[in-house]
């Protein structure tokens, strides 16, 4: 799954999409269907707790939200995913 969703990220000449090409391509659809303030951050963060809920292993997380394989932030998403579960 997280080949497939990096794949949408890239670009033909092999360079990561930048934040505000996402947000480009992410405003409009968005809009479209009524959701009002969001920033391409929430929906990054929001994507990244789902994926965490769904089990993703730690490093494939760090990958999807841009961090080094081995950085610890992305466990945050899981205390997040945790949470919610609880809640």
């Amino acid at each position: 799954m997280v080949s497939t969703l990096a794949s949408l990220l890239w670009t033909e000449q092999c360079k990561l999409i930048s934040i505000a090409k996402i947000s480009e391509l992410l405003t409009l659809p968005i809009k479209k269907i009524g959701i009002e303030g969001f920033t391409t951050y929430s929906i990054k963060h929001a994507s990244a707790i789902k994926l965490a809920e769904m089990g993703i292993q730690e490093r494939d997380l760090n990958i999807f939200t841009n961090y080094t394989p081995d950085s610890k932030p992305a466990r945050n998403y899981y205390v997040f995913a945790a949470n919610r579960q609880v809640n």
